[in-house]
């Protein structure tokens, strides 16, 4: 940009003084400043931004600014999620730049930077997705730690261990937990599930009883038949209108948005997909440009439909008799609901016709559920911070409730397995697992083996390398103090103490351990069939 010293220092202390008074307004230290060229014409101006983004940069230009003797001015930039291309020849004497990269981001926030956590709160998206869930999985370690140390004085008074029947789980587990505080929810959570027989089922939780307990009670929760949610037509869930004929709703709300905090905070994934309008609302940050109307072709498409015909209408749009109201069908009979005071009573017009389409719009996306929506919310938010969910958009925020969607990456796990027990990534049974995976199995089988194992269908959202424990895979003979490992000399003397198994057992698991105990086959025919039965059989703990 061609401009004269004059013109330029005008321009330069101009910004500094606002980036400098925005500066005492908002930080304790230096904000993070660019200066972007905004056209060819001299008497343009340079603007001030606080910028944290990944686009944009090759617009920096500040060669050709001019500053009075001795001024001096700092440019810092964070480099996220690419390293920032900035030619230092360029910049002119009486700067100083600092570039920095994402882990020093990362690094700030450890340190409840300031500027940092200004830059994540207004633009958290410049982040990739994963850097993203590692920060809130750094919040949430913090706030465990905080909330534990609030734990240990009160442990006497605390109750964290629950007896919960099968047959009636989401029952127990309402009434044992709908009073509880969110230091209680935040903690550890004991679960002891009670079989058909009144019978304590066998097993330790070290997370995975647990891990159980939230999918069970969520996959009642969210059932359609249980009258709490409905399904859009492209298969999501969001509150049901007619929930509030259930007794005891809102209460039931709060407690299923618990779970569902509970869930992300323990990042347990969960086989469930919420409408996008409904999830919307778990997020503070609102988007200006969204409009319910965009989400009416999904949960209405009919009236989507006649909605967008009123809109495009070119005639007199009183003629088509419409009013501020709407006909629904509840339990067989017709009701007649005002989506404004007296609205049945109110004709629309072609004046009005766009607040008419935004009322219906919201009416059917929010009003009618908005109780229901809110203690959802309450109950969501016990445990998870609006500052850590304002960090995702809302497929993000879906993606961190259900994992990856995609199929299982088997490259990934098998590169981050643990063997024991004799068993090595060269034993022939091995071989035959990944081979009956890969080749054998559906992706709703594989699905079903991961659950059968770790508890869970989906993936870990970082992979498996950040499953913990470990995938574990253990011959089903083998002692609990077999020798680990893959050296030569291990692998050597397990080899010679384990005998091929009984074709009549059947793999089982911990899932406590993220442990696959498997037999020591003969075949691999024989280890597709048994493994297929199992991670079919639903048998809980005590397969064997």
């Amino acid at each position: 940009m061609n401009r004269t010293n004059s013109n330029g220092s005008q321009i330069l202390r101009r910004f500094v003084q606002q980036a400098e008074s925005y500066n005492r307004c908002m930080f304790s230290n230096n904000s993070s400043i660019t200066m972007n060229k905004q056209s060819q014409n001299v008497n343009d101006h340079v603007t001030e931004q606080i910028l944290f983004c990944q686009n944009g940069i090759d617009n920096l230009n500040i060669s050709s600014l001019r500053v009075n003797q001795g001024a001096e001015f700092k440019l810092e930039l964070y480099s996220v999620p690419y390293p920032i291309g900035l030619a230092t020849g360029n910049i002119n004497q009486h700067f100083k730049c600092e570039v920095k990269s994402s882990s020093s981001f990362m690094a700030d926030l450890e340190r409840d930077d300031s500027c940092a956590l200004y830059l994540l709160e207004q633009m958290p998206h410049i982040l990739t997705f994963k850097d993203r869930v590692k920060i809130l999985q750094m919040f949430i370690e913090h706030d465990k730690e905080k909330e534990s140390t609030e734990v240990s004085s009160l442990r006497h008074h605390l109750k964290n261990y629950y007896e919960i029947r099968r047959t009636n789980l989401f029952g127990d587990a309402f009434h044992s937990l709908k009073s509880a505080s969110s230091t209680i929810w935040k903690n550890t959570i004991r679960i002891s599930f009670i079989n058909q027989q009144g019978l304590a089922e066998a097993g330790i939780d070290q997370n995975g009883i647990f891990k159980e307990f939230i999918q069970e009670v969520t996959r009642q929760a969210f059932d359609p038949a249980f009258n709490l949610f409905k399904v859009t037509e492209n298969r999501t869930l969001y509150p049901s209108p007619i929930s509030d004929r259930t007794e005891n709703y809102l209460y039931l709300f709060n407690f299923i948005g618990k779970i569902l905090g509970k869930a992300v905070y323990e990042q347990i994934v969960l086989d469930i997909e919420l409408a996008p309008f409904f999830l919307r609302h778990l997020i503070s940050r609102k988007n200006l440009n969204y409009s319910c109307f965009d989400d009416l072709m999904f949960l209405d498409r009919d009236l989507y439909n006649n909605l967008n015909f009123v809109k495009h209408y070119d005639g007199d749009v009183s003629s088509l008799t419409l009013t501020y109201s709407i006909d629904e069908d509840v339990l067989g009979e017709m009701v007649t609901y005002d989506i404004i005071p007296c609205g049945r009573h109110i004709n629309v017009t072609n004046d009005d016709k766009i607040i008419y389409i935004h009322r219906m719009s919201v009416y059917r996306t929010y009003t009618r559920i908005k109780n229901q929506i809110k203690m959802f919310t309450e109950g969501f938010k016990t445990l998870m911070k609006p500052e850590w969910i304002n960090m995702f958009s809302v497929p993000e925020l879906q993606q961190l409730i259900s994992g990856e969607s995609s199929d299982i990456d088997l490259e990934d796990l098998k590169s981050n397995i643990v063997y024991q027990g004799g068993y090595h990534r060269t034993h022939p049974v091995i071989k035959w697992l990944w081979q009956t995976l890969e080749q054998d199995f559906s992706r709703e089988e594989r699905a079903l083996f991961l659950r059968f194992v770790t508890s869970s269908s989906r993936a870990p959202l970082l992979g498996f390398r950040s499953l913990n424990p470990p995938f574990t895979i253990r011959c089903l003979e083998s002692s609990e103090h077999e020798e680990e490992g893959e050296s030569l000399g291990r692998i050597f003397r397990n080899m010679v103490t384990i005998n091929r198994t009984s074709s009549e057992r059947l793999p089982s698991s911990s899932t406590c351990f993220n442990l696959l105990k498997l037999p020591n086959y003969k075949t691999r025919r024989i280890l597709s069939d048994k493994l297929r039965y199992a991670i079919k059989a639903n048998a809980g703990f005590e397969l064997s």
